[in-house]
Order: structure tokens, then C-alpha cells, then sequence
């Protein structure tokens, strides 16, 4: 869960109303986000790694990135 949330994620779930937070600073709702999974293995063959890797890769691309905002 580390690698998928961190301060700027927590700000803009909060100005899309998609989370609310009770836990007072956006610093907390990260260490919640990356204390979920602690001593828990992933195997890196899972899903979730192949999203990531493919998130990962579409954001590497300058092109794919700069094109929207044409």
C-alpha cells in the first residue's frame, strides 16, 4: 500500500470528496494508507504490480502525458 498513496494522492481524494478525513492531517491518512499492509507478502507476479508497472510506464512517456493537456 506504500507505493500507492502519498501526500499529493491524499489531497486530491479529498478535494474530489472521494475521502474524508477524520484523522486531522493529510501526513496520518498516509501513515494509515502505508501501515494497511505491514508484514504481509505480495507476490510481484499479482495483479496489482502489473497495474502498476503499466502506470508506471504510461508515465514515463513525455508524449502520452504533454498529449492531454493539448
Amino acid at each position: 500500500m506504500d507505493e500507492l498513496i502519498d501526500f499529493e494522492d491524499v489531497a486530491m481524494l479529498k478535494k474530489s470528496d472521494i475521502i474524508i478525513n477524520y484523522l486531522g492531517s493529510d501526513s496520518e491518512v498516509v501513515k494509515l494508507f502505508n501501515g494497511l499492509c505491514k508484514g504481509a507478502t505480495v507476490s510481484r507476479t499479482n495483479a496489482l504490480a502489473k497495474l502498476k508497472g503499466a502506470v508506471d510506464d504510461h508515465y514515463r512517456s513525455k508524449f502520452k502525458v504533454w498529449l492531454p493537456s493539448l
